[in-house]
């Protein structure tokens, strides 16, 4: 606590901008007198006195917060001038662009930032920050806070290896197998900046979409299950079963492949999604089933717009974490429900996924030797492991004040009176510290690698066994075919999707009077029969009996009365109640005589679940009406759908037509042109009949003048007076002015 307050308080008395002095202004003086509760907190003595300002410390930083909720609403965006001038004035940076170092190529320094800073609305509102390299391009990182990212760093740097490994081999270089990197950049234990996805989208923003735009329910799935079950926390696995594909049954499931449909401009872009999809998919599910990557929920599985393919993000849980959590465990390899499933389209797991899936394994089986020496390294690292060696039920970061306060260290600078701000606060106050000293544990050495801890050398013992082949059963090693098929049953099980589609309880069933005795012992509400805990309120049955009808609950009670008064211990009856928990099982309810419920008990609980019977029909039946009014409107959109497309067809048959109007008038004129046409080559044919004839009388001419020059020589004009008087003359003058 102290680490983290102590650089707050020490800006608060040195502030730089003007927003920072506006904070101070308003809220200086009730956090000066919370510093001084902890200041004498930490020098004090241990005792009540030291925690009454404890106390009074955290009153005036809870009146503080909420004042500032109150006042101040979320905000989406920060001017850099406001928040962090230093960071504005940067300008041509000698500092590599973070993520694109790279020793074959020109170094990219920084240049400058973007003067606004987009706050997202998250829980740990990241920031959106633009920085403009020295080749003026503009990059996008997330800055996050509140969150260790050296874990996720080292996952990309072993997607980096199989993404090498993948390259190398023909069959998936062929394919152009990889998996979608980005650079990610640790800035100390709780913060650090990622690479941003351009044009990308969340599955879950993706299917929220298609069903506002088609008014369909966000939470279709899971009002069908609390139809089917309104009591879903009380269901055994078979009746989780049960309600989980009920909700499937009565649900399309196709929103995630229309959506792809719909997005794409044409069949060709749709097919080349769907392949990129398809491969990504299997190629990110078989590696995440190597690291044991968990927590894939829709919010953090991404689809590039343009690409299709799959981008995983929040690589925190690994290492099967999220199979052994308290609340909604992940008992599947990886995520393949039935949305991503029917995205495949016809082939589904069966071509493309299983194919790709296949050879992605044979190449990580194949080289499993860099992988383990890669992976060993992750697990030892003494900067990430922490995060799962540590012990789920210690209280490190949970428990009370007072326990978290007494490390030895803490407690000799309380002895030696010095300032809270030097005596054993100084160390924590680093911002690489990791929670807490790691040599501690089993196996761990001086430096803190955990090459002995029986928990690290369990996780490679099992990323070994998942590339060998024998994670399934140690004595039988699997084929990569047959691993596959394994894994994929797993995948789309019923029972393991309905186990972690909710957090629903193991189902046993007790007496109110003894759950509630049991849970006031336990505080980890773990279920008094299988042991299994339940974060928040309990998921166990209260049976509504009366404490007559339990002869256990009467004699525990007697008990507890005797062994208070003899004894004077309070704890003697929590433990009986607890013994009693224990050994009632499921339906364990006995009657006086100390059998099961006879015939006129079991009547009272038989009218009360006809009741309950009853009134789960009664909802049916709503359901069943808001489902057919629901109906009614979906057909009524439906046909003023289809009602718009006929206006939409008739005005192209319209168009069409008057399209066709206009060509008939052209080709008329056409028809018109041509008549002339044919009129005029007739004409001329006529003419040239008249020439050619013409010109045989020339022709024939031409040889009697041929002929009266052979006999009489050259013609002469004067040659007519010699036939003047004569009638030879007079033809051959007739002759000549016929010629």
């Amino acid at each position: 606590m102290a680490r983290i307050l102590r650089p707050l308080h020490e800006r608060v008395r040195n502030p730089v901008t003007s927003h920072e002095l506006d904070f101070v202004q308003m809220f200086g003086t009730e956090l000066a007198v919370a510093e001084e509760h902890v200041r004498h907190y930490f020098m004090g003595e241990p005792g009540p006195s030291s925690d009454a300002h404890m106390l009074k410390a955290w009153e005036s930083y809870c009146t503080t917060f909420w004042r500032i909720q109150k006042l101040f609403p979320e905000p989406t965006s920060l001017a850099l001038k406001d928040t962090a001038p230093m960071l504005l004035q940067c300008r041509d940076m000698h500092l590599a662009m973070p993520g694109t170092y790279d020793p074959d190529r020109e170094i990219v320094c920084i240049g400058s930032f973007a003067p606004v800073v987009t706050v997202y609305a998250s829980k740990q509102h990241p920031r959106k920050v633009k920085i403009t390299g020295s080749d003026g391009v503009e990059y996008t990182f997330v800055l996050k806070g509140h969150e260790d990212l050296r874990q996720d760093e080292r996952a990309m740097q072993l997607f980096g290896l199989i993404n090498s490994l993948l390259t190398r081999d023909a069959e998936t270089a062929r394919r152009s197998l990889a998996i979608e990197r980005c650079p990610i950049i640790p800035l100390s234990s709780n913060s650090g900046l990622i690479g941003f996805y351009p044009n990308c989208e969340t599955l879950h923003e993706i299917i929220r979409d298609y069903r506002e735009a088609h008014n369909i329910s966000p939470n279709l799935e899971h009002c069908l299950a609390l139809q089917f079950a309104p009591h879903c926390e009380i269901l055994t696995v078979p009746q989780k079963v049960e309600a989980f594909e009920y909700a499937l049954s009565n649900t399309p499931g196709n929103d995630l492949q229309r959506a792809l449909w719909y997005k794409s401009p044409n069949a060709e872009t749709w097919l080349e999604r769907r392949t990129n999809y398809t491969r990504s998919l299997a190629v990110m599910s078989i590696a995440g089933y190597i690291l044991g990557l968990g927590d894939r929920h829709p919010n953090n599985i991404m689809m590039h717009s343009r690409t299709g393919k799959i981008v995983h993000i929040d690589l925190g849980d690994c290492f099967e974490l999220a199979a052994h959590r308290d609340k909604l465990p992940e008992m599947v390899p990886f995520r393949l429900t039935r949305m991503l499933i029917m995205s495949m389209e016809v082939s589904t797991i069966e071509g493309t996924f299983k194919f790709t899936a296949n050879h992605t394994m044979r190449v990580l089986r194949a080289n499993r030797d860099s992988l383990m020496a890669v992976l060993e390294a992750f697990v030892f690292d003494p900067l990430v492991s922490w995060l799962y060696i540590q012990d789920p039920d210690s209280s490190d970061d949970t428990g009370t004040a007072t326990n978290r306060r007494r490390p030895a260290s803490s407690a000799a600078g309380r002895a030696s009176g010095a300032h809270y701000d030097v005596a054993g606060i100084s160390l924590g106050s680093r911002p690489d510290e990791p929670r807490g000293s790691l040599s501690h544990y089993p196996g761990a050495d001086d430096n803190g690698w955990q090459t002995g801890n029986p928990k690290a050398r369990a996780i490679v013992k099992r990323i070994h066994d998942k590339l060998v082949g024998t994670d399934f059963d140690p004595n039988k090693q699997l084929d990569v075919a047959a691993q596959i098929d394994r894994l994929i049953q797993q995948a789309t099980s019923s029972e393991n999707l309905a186990v972690m589609w909710r957090a629903l309880g193991c189902g046993h069933v007790f007496h109110k009077k003894c759950v509630d005795s049991w849970f006031a012992s336990n505080k980890a509400r773990r279920c008094a029969q299988c042991n299994v805990a339940h974060a928040g309120t309990p998921a166990v049955l209260y049976i509504d009996m009366d404490d007559d009808d339990c002869v256990a609950v009467k004699s525990t009670l007697k008990k507890d009365e005797a062994s208070k008064k003899s004894t004077g211990d309070s704890s003697s009856g929590k433990t009986n109640m607890q013994e009693l928990a224990l050994g009632m099982s499921c339906m364990g309810i006995f009657n006086k005589s100390g059998e099961y419920y006879a015939a006129s008990n079991l009547a009272k609980h038989n009218s009360r679940l006809e009741k309950a019977n009853s009134e789960l029909a009664t909802e049916l039946e709503e359901a069943s009406r808001s489902l057919d009014i629901e109906r009614t409107l979906r057909e009524d959109e439906n046909a003023d759908h289809l009602r718009l497309e006929l206006r939409e067809e008739r005005n192209v048959r319209q168009k069409k037509e008057a399209a066709l109007r206009k060509m008939n008038v052209y080709l008329q004129h056409e028809l018109l042109e041509v008549a002339r046409l044919s009129k005029e080559n007739k004409r001329l044919k006529e003419q040239t009949r008249v020439i050619d004839k013409l010109m045989r009388e020339l022709e024939a001419n031409s040889e009697v003048i041929d002929a009266y020059e052979d006999k009489f020589g050259p013609y002469q004009p004067s040659d007519f007076s010699r036939f003047s008087h004569g009638g030879a003359a007079t033809n051959q003058a007739k002759r000549s002015r016929k010629f």
